[in-house]
């Protein structure tokens, strides 16, 4: 456990690395994060009804691929590698808010990913742990699936939901608070 935890604090060190190499060019280009853009994401009438439309058929085809990978016998493998690039990933984007916008980007990219990240992870879980059952092994174990898919389902729909809401209202307010 301690060598992979070793692991992950490496990987996402290497994503605020490569953000502070990568983005200090980029950053008053249109590419990454630029004033222009985050001004305009602060200053943008955004509602909740178009975004969690689209926000959840965008984070439904990802889930599905998630999960086709997690049928395969190197599901195992599949949950450490999603969260090797979830860390770099959040490494990367956090660093990048802080060469934008300051301090306030450490507050943006936590908001970015806790609450509705864990829920998406905890979802692609329980339903990647989900294994063939045979038919003489069957025997109570339908209510537990039914369940299980049900739970996975309800932290999906939670976690679309709350994306929706830190990204349509509590993002926006910290940038605009952090351009003041």
């Amino acid at each position: 456990m301690k060598k992979f935890l070793i692991v992950l604090s490496i990987v996402f060190i290497c994503g605020i690395i490569t953000a502070d190499i990568f983005t200090g060019h980029l950053l008053n280009t249109e590419i990454i994060l630029s004033m222009d853009i985050l001004k305009k994401y602060a200053y943008s009438e955004l509602f909740f009804n178009d975004v969690i439309w689209n926000l959840t058929y965008e984070r439904l085809k990802q889930y599905i691929c998630i999960l086709l990978c997690g049928i395969t016998p190197l599901r195992n493998y599949v949950s450490i590698i999603l969260v090797g690039i979830l860390l770099f990933c959040f490494g990367f984007f956090t660093m990048s808010c802080i060469l934008a916008i300051g301090f306030v980007g450490v507050l943006i990219g936590i908001a970015s990913i806790i609450p509705h990240g864990v829920l998406y992870f905890i979802s692609y879980h329980l339903m990647s742990q989900q294994r063939r059952v045979y038919s003489y092994q069957q025997t109570g174990k339908i209510p537990q699936k039914i369940i299980t898919y049900i739970l996975a389902i309800m932290f999906f729909v939670t976690g679309c939901v709350i994306e929706c809401v830190i990204g349509v209202h509590f993002i926006p307010w910290l940038i605009r608070l952090s351009l003041i």
